[in-house]
């Protein structure tokens, strides 16, 4: 006879893992342009990669985190998410279109330039998704909160002896 095995933890539980592996991750990519200014070989779509896609990552779990931790789908943040995630879609299009393939040199003309538009778009989209919770995501959160405030609480579900 096998020994119980131990309780499985919720699922919502372990979602700050995800969450903080992706700030890391944006830690990653801002090092990463450290390498790429210093004349490490990376391309712009790469250094415009690696801090878009760990942000939008962190977006969309909070939002995710949000929904699960409040047992609620509000479609109004949808709109909030599209228009968070627009700059970092369009700081992708300018690597992708500023020397495709080449390394980054500040010496060439517009790299420089290229390079901060990537690095605002990216900064931007955190900017919206602040700025759009505290105009409107923030009573959207309230009236959730109060909705719910009826139910149990998210819990472990219970183990039962076997």
């Amino acid at each position: 006879m096998s020994a119980p095995s131990e309780p499985r933890i919720f699922p919502p539980a372990d979602a700050h893992l995800a969450l903080f592996g992706s700030i890391a991750a944006i830690g990653a990519g801002l090092h990463l342009t450290t390498i790429a200014v210093q004349g490490g070989g990376v391309s712009l779509l790469g250094v415009a990669l690696a801090l878009a896609v760990p942000l939008a990552i962190t977006i969309v779990l909070i939002f995710l985190t949000w929904s699960v931790l409040l047992r609620s789908f509000d479609l109004t943040h949808l709109p909030l998410l599209l228009v968070t995630l627009a700059p970092l879609a369009a700081a992708v299009v300018v690597g992708a279109l500023t020397h495709p393939g080449e390394p980054i040199d500040l010496e060439e003309p517009g790299e420089l330039t290229a390079l901060s538009v990537v690095i605002g778009l990216v900064a931007l989209g955190a900017v919206v998704e602040v700025v759009g919770h505290e105009l409107v995501g923030f009573r959207h959160t309230l009236r959730a909160w109060r909705d719910g405030e009826g139910r149990p609480p998210l819990s472990a579900p219970e183990v039962r002896p076997s």
